[in-house]
């Protein structure tokens, strides 16, 4: 399978998050980046290297995730109306508009093995698929992803990226310290952590269950390095979590400054 036939789950189940003047969860999904959704960010960079088919693994608030797509062109685009025949025009580029979405109920309390698993019978003709979660923002290369997946044949492939260091980095010679950077990445080639863009093969199936305890950063990455096949590719360029509300104020303010370098090839 191509990288063009190739598709995209996104994880998208989570309970939300909540952000400063709101008094209830918004689910990370739907947390507005510029203009847009945060989730959609994430899709455009997987349709910007040619992936335009979607399966979104909902649960928390999925009919307004449902409900954020279905009624895209609606809300995002120019439009004209006619009311005497009751028609609408849309206006503008719309280039997403041939995204191939799939939105599907894998339940509120389910960690993530769990939602994968429930996807089987709509990823039963892949050979090969992408995962990523809704709240990671990255310029990550998906076609080098994909060629590094390809060419070691393993169950999994998962982005290995280096967090920025919020408070700062001792580098230390037991115990003197010898530097210290200052919002850093991490410097210790142990420091790679998931960057929550996955491929997976659908041997995947083999490790994972329904059961809404199967969490596949645990046990399941356990069983695939005992197995020996986890392969990590690691990304030294941009990557942002969205955890806290002064994550959404930096992307946004990237955004407000056409920073955005996760939309750019």
């Amino acid at each position: 399978m191509s990288l063009n036939d190739s598709t995209a789950v996104i994880l998208c189940g989570g309970s939300g998050i909540i952000l400063d003047n709101d008094t209830g969860r918004i689910p990370k999904a739907l947390i507005p980046l510029g203009d847009r959704a945060l989730v959609w960010h994430i899709m455009k960079r997987f349709y910007l290297f040619g992936v335009k088919k979607f399966v979104l693994a909902c649960g928390y608030c999925n009919n307004e995730i449902r409900d954020y797509f279905i009624d895209f062109s609606k809300y995002n685009l120019d439009i004209a109306f006619d009311q005497k025949d009751n028609t609408i025009k849309y206006y503008g580029q719309g280039e997403d508009r041939d995204w191939q979405i799939n939105f599907i109920n894998t339940g509120i309390e389910a960690n993530t093995g769990a939602r994968i698993a429930r996807l089987k019978d709509y990823l039963r003709d892949e050979d090969s698929f992408f995962v990523a979660y809704s709240d990671c923002i990255s310029n990550i290369n998906i076609k080098d992803l994909y060629d590094n997946f390809k060419n070691n044949s393993r169950t999994a492939c998962v982005t290995g990226v280096k967090p920025i260091y919020r408070y700062g980095e001792f580098i230390c010679n037991d115990s003197e310290v010898t530097d210290y950077n200052s919002m850093s990445q991490i410097s210790s080639e142990k420091g790679w952590i998931n960057g929550g863009y996955m491929l997976l093969s659908n041997k995947i199936f083999d490790y994972i269950n329904v059961n809404k305890e199967c969490c596949l950063e645990k046990e399941v990455f356990k069983q695939l390095v005992q197995d020996k096949e986890l392969e990590l590719y690691k990304h030294n360029d941009f990557w942002c979590a969205v955890d806290h509300q002064r994550d959404v104020n930096y992307l946004n303010d990237l955004w407000y400054k056409n920073n955005m370098v996760w939309l750019k090839a």
